[in-house]
């Protein structure tokens, strides 16, 4: 059904722009979820809805009034698409995708989570992030600047009869949560160089002094943390890194005694299932072509760069040289950019004189 009424939405789309972008039909989905929802539950009529002309012809209750800020929809007809199923499971049906995400934790720990910046170009990921067991504590302000994902958030909640928790920041007890859980929407050139990132890196650390037990998974894509160079000062704390796609990668960060960082690479043809692959991740022992360890100091030798073939024979002599060059190659580029910016400043100013 859900597949079905995408495919539908994405087809009105294309018909009146001539395309269509992933979360614009995300949202228009998620718009359509909510006033089915507002129709069975408020007393709303389908009929008035489905022939409303735009969201200001449509009469939210004032006591929910809340809910009409997720309706940023413009094809009210296709409400009879669902009009006679139950929202509930259309609601599970949308989220029982097989989006890792927070489905990383195979069991009912208690956790808080982080949902660093998302870009609404990646909205389709959102569905990921929300825990359908009702076990996380979702951070409402620091290092978290989307309001409407709280209230999706909180619509599924509702729906679903399960009660996620929504806090600000310093109200969190850590020492109550079995894992802190980061998921880092940035776009590639924003990630680190923004010193708001570089902030949530040192909130890591100050969380371990405080909390030790804590431990604290990172989700983004790869290319963000092939290379840890911006963020040495915390290496010591890696113990895993898990490669699920070029959209997912995990690395989980922890107070611990060795220098010991396996890596673990999802190998399709090896690993069937996702119960299998926390298995692998729980015994933590060497498997060829699935999982690999080295040392924080291996990493640090080898240019910050991280990669599962890279550890599979050990770190390589030339290997390193090559990595040597491309940071050679980097630091001259940004040499020779600051040197033209010099230059530039110069010219203005004997121009302006």
């Amino acid at each position: 059904m859900i597949n079905d009424l995408r495919d539908e939405i994405k087809r009105q789309i294309e018909k009146k722009n001539n395309f269509s972008i992933g979360y614009r039909i995300e949202k228009e989905l998620i718009g359509l979820l909510v006033l089915k929802y507002a129709c069975d539950t408020f007393g709303m009529s389908y009929e008035m809805v489905i022939k409303a002309d735009s969201l200001e012809d449509i009469l939210f209750p004032e006591k929910n009034f809340e809910y009409k800020s997720l309706c940023n929809i413009n094809h009210f007809n296709l409400l009879t698409h669902i009009q006679y199923e139950k929202i509930e499971d259309l609601v599970k049906e949308y989220l029982g995708s097989d989006d890792i995400g927070i489905n990383i934790f195979n069991n009912n720990s208690k956790k808080v989570c982080i949902i660093s910046n998302i870009n609404a170009s990646i909205f389709e990921l959102y569905k990921g992030v929300y825990d359908i067991n009702g076990n996380t504590t979702y951070v409402t302000d620091k290092f978290h600047s989307s309001r409407y994902v709280d209230c999706v958030f909180k619509f599924y909640d509702k729906v679903l009869g399960i009660n996620n928790q929504y806090m600000e920041y310093d109200k969190i007890s850590f020492k109550d949560y079995d894992y802190l859980y980061v998921y880092d929407g940035n776009p590639t050139y924003r990630f680190i160089k923004n010193s708001d990132n570089v902030g949530l890196y040192r909130t890591f650390i100050d969380l371990f002094n405080s909390n030790k037990n804590l431990k604290i998974i990172l989700h983004t894509n790869f290319r963000k943390i092939s290379n840890l160079t911006d963020t040495r000062f915390i290496i010591d704390y890696i113990s895993k890194i898990l490669f699920y796609d070029d959209k997912n990668t995990f690395v989980y960060y922890e107070k611990k005694d060795d220098e010991t960082v396996s890596i673990i690479d999802y190998n399709k043809d090896k690993i069937k299932s996702l119960d299998k692959l926390f298995e692998i991740i729980d015994n933590n022992r060497k498997q060829k072509d699935v999982l690999v360890k080295t040392t924080g100091n291996d990493i640090k030798k080898n240019c910050y760069r991280i990669g599962f073939r890279l550890y599979q024979d050990g770190v390589k002599e030339n290997i390193k040289s090559i990595n040597e060059i491309v940071d050679e190659n980097t630091r001259l580029i940004n040499r020779l950019s600051s040197i033209n910016r010099i230059i530039e400043q110069e010219i203005n100013k004997f121009i302006n004189r």
